[in-house]
């Protein structure tokens, strides 16, 4: 039995207006980049609340990712959600790759939690999909263990393969 439970959200969509997206890949820059993107009716984009921690922490826990993060404010959202950012993934690490730093991102940020604690996770990431060379979008919600285990399942099938 698959530990998705109906309250985790896993939703991959092509994304339309990729010119951002294919604006960061055509610089051939490695690795990730934070992006800064609107929220509801509010005119500047900003970064979601969780994305300067998570990215001190690939820093310090990955120094050899190259992590590119904008100049933007942050939005702060008041619950106990962990919600990270938009990122691009460039073609040298891959979607399973980076679904598995935020996996081990969320270990450490959930140690010394109780069992009980279900903290929930949100996070959007867009990638460039090997087979069909389009970009699109993973919008994931749900616990920590099953974002590991559609990293794994994801991983193990080859789906969106750079």
């Amino acid at each position: 039995m698959s530990s998705l439970q109906p309250e985790n959200v896993c939703q991959v969509t092509q994304v339309v207006e990729d010119e951002s997206f294919r604006d960061f890949l055509s610089r051939g820059e490695p690795g990730l980049a934070v992006v800064a993107e609107p929220f509801h009716d509010i005119e500047q984009p900003l970064l979601r609340s969780d994305g300067g921690d998570f990215t001190k922490w690939l820093r310090d826990e990955h120094p050899d990712i190259v992590v590119e993060i904008p100049s933007a404010d942050y939005l702060v959202l008041q619950s106990s959600d962990v919600w990270l950012p938009l990122v691009f993934v460039a073609t040298n690490i891959g979607l399973p790759v980076y679904l598995n730093l935020v996996s081990a991102y969320l270990s450490d940020r959930m140690k010394g939690n109780l069992e009980s604690d279900k903290t929930p996770a949100h996070l959007s990431v867009e990638f460039l999909d090997g087979q069909s060379g389009s970009v699109k979008r993973l919008d994931f919600a749900g616990s920590p263990d099953s974002l590991r285990e559609l990293a794994e399942k994801i991983d193990l099938n080859g789906f969106f393969g750079g």
